[in-house]
């Protein structure tokens, strides 16, 4: 089965594709990469079989298949939906790439590996409530956030979390008791005075 998308069910794409190489030198961008390409790399990237991202993205094997390698395809607006995360790229974005034209919301649409909505916006505005010099920290994240470091940081925000009522497993438990251990060791660092 391939995976395409139908007119019936899905809006009409413009002829080809909705961006052209021409489109893009206009305004000095470079054309982005063939989805075909970008889905692959982001796969092997991740260092993931095709059969496990497939499943990561709701599709079949041979449906991720035919996206890695033929450029002429189109994935449904679902696939799209869930390549996003995986893609770094915002759903909206991808839609026009794919060749869909008349779906795009004014706002560019983020979801997480979930498939959960984000909204950058409201996420920007609760940091910069807490800090505004966190924000400037994470202003160039994209050079030095590696994956490990990335799964670093989710897991002692997810850690930051933890209330004491909740119900923990052991592993919970254990990696709250270090954090806390982690986070007196850090906050002693910070206040012994610079020389000393």
């Amino acid at each position: 089965m391939v995976e395409a998308s139908n007119s019936s069910t899905e809006e009409q794409d413009i002829k080809g594709h909705s961006q052209s190489e021409a489109d893009y030198s206009l305004f000095g961008l470079k054309e982005p990469e063939p989805l075909a390409v970008r889905i692959k790399a982001a796969r092997e990237n991740m260092g993931l079989s095709q059969r496990a991202f497939a499943e990561k993205i709701g599709i079949t094997q041979a449906q991720l298949c035919h996206l890695e390698t033929k450029y002429d395809t189109r994935p449904t607006r679902k696939t799209l939906k869930a390549l996003a995360p995986f893609l770094a790229t915002p759903y909206s974005t991808l839609l026009v790439q794919a060749g869909y034209s008349g779906v795009i919301t004014p706002q560019e649409e983020y979801y997480s590996f979930s498939g959960e909505p984000i909204d950058p916006v409201k996420t920007v505005e609760e940091i910069f409530r807490k800090d505004p010099d966190f924000l400037k920290c994470l202003s160039d994240f994209s050079q030095f956030g590696t994956i490990e470091n990335i799964a670093v940081l989710k897991i002692l925000i997810q850690t930051m979390k933890i209330t004491e009522g909740e119900n923990l497993n052991e592993d919970l438990l254990l990696l709250r008791k270090r954090f806390q251990y982690l986070k007196e060791y850090i906050v002693g660092v910070l206040s012994v005075p610079a020389g000393h």
